[in-house]
């Protein structure tokens, strides 16, 4: 299995959307209509540090998100409703294990998870045994094994965030002429 096939999977199927929506929102298991959700692939964060770029701009790092998620739980969400959630897709022992910049990631997303086959959900869990903040998807069995805690995200962060999203798709969207 590869990241590509994980993020077709989580785009493809709304199981993971609607469990979330519905811990988050007891009332909507009684609503016709589904939760509604929008997919966005490689999301970067910039977070701030004392560093100093060569001409005097702060220096952030860099982190990328491999997929963030914008939910619309039901039909009549607004505002403080709609949520996020942050994905970062492991499809090995290796990378899993010797990721430690995931916590990083906190702050950003109303909720955060790990997305991992089968074989890697009680290493996933090992690592996470100690964070609230980080859920597991199995992606081969279409579940929420462990659940996150709802983050309240700074309005900074949320800002910077959505930034990101739409300059991407706008970007992704423009055409360049030819010379």
């Amino acid at each position: 299995m590869t990241a590509k096939d994980v993020l077709d999977r989580l785009n493809s199927n709304d199981f993971w959307i609607k469990q979330i929506s519905k811990d988050r929102f007891p009332f909507i298991s009684k609503m016709a209509t589904p939760p509604a959700f929008s997919l966005y692939k490689e999301v970067t964060v910039r977070i701030d540090t004392d560093e100093i770029t060569r001409f005097g701009k702060p220096k952030p790092q860099r982190r990328r998100f491999d997929a963030i998620a914008l939910v619309k739980p039901h039909y009549k969400a607004y505002g403080d409703e709609l949520f996020t959630i942050g994905i970062e897709i492991k499809v090995s022992k290796s990378d899993l294990t010797s990721d430690i910049k995931y916590t990083d990631y906190i702050g950003y997303a109303n909720y955060n998870f790990f997305a991992v086959p089968t074989a890697l959900v009680s290493a996933a869990r090992e690592k996470l045994k100690n964070t609230k903040e980080f859920g597991i998807i199995n992606i081969d069995f279409n579940e929420i094994v462990k659940m996150p805690e709802f983050q309240n995200v700074a309005v900074s962060n949320s800002e910077a965030l959505f930034r990101e999203i739409i300059f991407n798709k706008i970007i992704k969207s423009c055409t360049h002429p030819k010379n």
